[in-house]
């Protein structure tokens, strides 16, 4: 669960201090012994989480051609989801509505 709210862009800038951190924390001995640092559990999950969140918000750096089909193929999963909040009777998030985003 704490792995998929990493990709949460709510967390980002909380991510972002926690990385500057850890950063600070392991200045002195990353030279030294780098795997130090994911040997403490909690330091360990939150470096495999900023991993993770940076694997999902890099798309814009991917060349054109890529970005622009990942960038569809995750408008169509948000269209998929407000299809079914349609058919249960649920109001349907913002960026869910294949009606009224604009996709250009």
């Amino acid at each position: 669960t704490e792995a998929i709210l990493s990709t949460d862009m709510s967390h980002h800038f909380e991510m972002v201090k926690e990385t500057q951190m850890i950063y600070q924390m392991h200045l002195d001995t990353r030279w030294q012994d780098p795997v130090s640092l994911f040997r403490a559990k909690d330091t360990k999950t939150k470096v495999m989480n900023v991993f993770l969140h940076v694997a999902d918000i890099s798309n814009p750096t991917r060349p054109w051609t890529i970005c622009r089909e990942w960038s569809f193929r995750c408008l169509e999963e948000f269209f998929a989801q407000g299809d079914r909040e349609k058919q249960l009777g649920l109001p349907v998030q913002i960026l869910n509505d294949r009606a009224t985003v604009n996709k250009a």
